[in-house]
């Protein structure tokens, strides 16, 4: 007898625009930088699959359960 479980993998992801901005060397120590404007942020549960699980394998909460 088998059973399976879920394997799902947390994902943030963004979308933005880089833009290179002209500083002050003064304050900075650099002439230019890239700014990254964020239009679009998300975080999200994506299922990938599922593992079997035998059950009489040690990952099997039904381990060392007796037959009635």
């Amino acid at each position: 007898m088998m059973y399976s479980s879920r394997m799902k993998v947390q994902v943030h992801f963004q979308v933005y625009i880089q833009k290179l901005v002209r500083s002050d060397k003064f304050k900075t120590g650099k002439d230019k930088y890239v700014e990254k404007n964020v239009i679009y942020e998300d975080n999200r549960d994506i299922l990938i699959g599922r593992i079997p699980v035998m059950v009489r394998s040690e990952l099997c909460w039904m381990n060392g359960v007796e037959k009635r």
